[in-house]
C-alpha cells in the first residue's frame, strides 16, 4: 500500500481551496453584473415612438429579464462549484488525518 506524500496532499488541498475562492470571486462578478444590468433601462421616452409601436420596449425588457436570469444562474452555479471544491477539500483533509491517525495506532 502506498501512502500520499504529506506535502503533496497539503499542496493539493491548498490548490482546491484557492480554486474555490476563484470560483466564488467569479460568482461575485456575476452578481455585480446582474446588479448593473438591473439598473439599465430604456423606455419609450429613450426610444422612438415607432420603436415603441413595434414592440422594442417590450423586447428590451424581455431581453433584460433573460439576461438577469442567466446571470443569476451563473452566480449560483459558480457558488455551487466553490462549495463543492471546499467540501471535497475538507472531506479529503478529514480522511487524510483519520488515515494517518489509524496508521500511527497500527505501527
Amino acid at each position: 500500500m502506498t501512502t500520499a506524500d504529506p506535502d503533496r496532499v497539503t499542496v493539493a488541498l491548498t490548490d482546491m481551496r484557492i480554486a474555490a475562492e476563484q470560483w466564488r470571486q467569479i460568482a461575485a462578478g456575476m452578481a455585480e453584473a446582474a446588479h448593473a444590468a438591473g439598473r439599465l433601462g430604456l423606455s419609450a421616452v429613450e426610444l422612438s415612438f415607432i420603436a415603441n409601436m413595434l414592440g422594442m420596449v417590450d423586447l428590451y425588457r424581455q431581453t433584460q429579464d433573460r439576461m438577469l436570469a442567466l446571470l443569476g444562474e451563473a452566480e449560483r452555479a459558480h457558488e455551487w462549484l466553490a462549495l463543492a471544491l471546499e467540501s471535497a477539500a475538507e472531506a479529503y483533509y478529514v480522511y487524510d488525518v483519520d488515515s494517518a491517525h489509524r496508521l500511527r495506532q497500527i505501527s
